[in-house]
């Protein structure tokens, strides 16, 4: 059995410049996980200099290693969250519907082949 996550195995990094000198740019994004990623996505067609920086390599720490699912219904989470009410409760999940929403979204419009 291998003990290497799907997300990792077989995979050919793309080799970035490394950042040598000081650069002026309006958003800064640390990190290249799937929230830097997708805040670079987001961002993309503004008028606005972005960069993104990664100490290692893109989308091979945290998000490498998570099961690459969808979902909403966390019953840890959701038990904390509804601590503080079921408007929390509520707001949490309408979030969460809607970030799904828009991640099939964009798999649809990028045409990703998510398997």
């Amino acid at each position: 059995m291998k003990n290497i996550s799907i997300w990792q195995d077989n995979i050919k990094f793309k080799k970035y410049p490394k950042l040598s000198k000081d650069i002026d740019v309006d958003v800064l994004i640390i990190g290249g996980g799937i929230t830097g990623i997708s805040t670079l996505y987001h961002l993309r067609d503004t008028k606005l200099k972005v960069v993104l920086v990664e100490q290692e390599k893109v989308a091979m720490s945290v998000t490498s290693r998570s099961t690459g699912k969808l979902s909403f219904l966390q019953n840890d989470l959701l038990d904390k969250i509804r601590l503080s009410g079921d408007d929390v409760l509520k707001e949490y999940l309408l979030s969460q519907i809607e970030a799904i929403k828009l991640t099939v979204g964009i798999i649809k419009e990028e045409k990703i082949d998510c398997n």
